[in-house]
């Protein structure tokens, strides 16, 4: 038997995306909260669920989030996956991450606070 927290694959994934991509930022939307991965020098730097009712709450919390471990948001390269829920607006996240791309993993899977699903057209709705 192996006990693990929610998000155990979903880091395991972006830490093994980082040996592609190096420092990684990762917002993974879910229905009502969010989660943002940050993977520095190919390490699990941080890792934590907020929620969410609006795209300025997620602005807010990943500014703070920055703001606190004095990191530079430009040093990472930015993307986001998982649901989109229709109150998010892609484009006032671009404003301030303007270099943010929308991410499948390569063999398609999505997460989200239920764990695992699949879904290739998530990026098509």
């Amino acid at each position: 038997l192996s006990i693990r927290h929610e998000k155990t694959v979903l880091a395991g994934r972006v830490t093994h995306l980082a040996q592609e991509l190096g420092d990684v930022m990762l917002i993974n939307l879910c229905e009502d909260h969010f989660d943002l991965l940050l993977i520095k020098n190919k390490q699990l730097l941080f890792l934590n669920s907020f929620p969410m009712k609006n795209t300025e709450e997620v602005l807010y919390y990943i500014v703070d989030v920055f703001k606190q471990l004095g990191l530079n948001p430009a040093d990472f390269k930015a993307k986001m996956t998982g649901l989109k829920p229709l109150f998010f607006n892609r484009e006032l996240l671009k404003k301030y991450f303007p270099a943010i791309k929308e991410y499948t993993f390569k063999d398609g899977e999505i997460y989200n606070d239920q764990g695992l699903y699949f879904t290739p057209h998530f990026l098509t709705r």
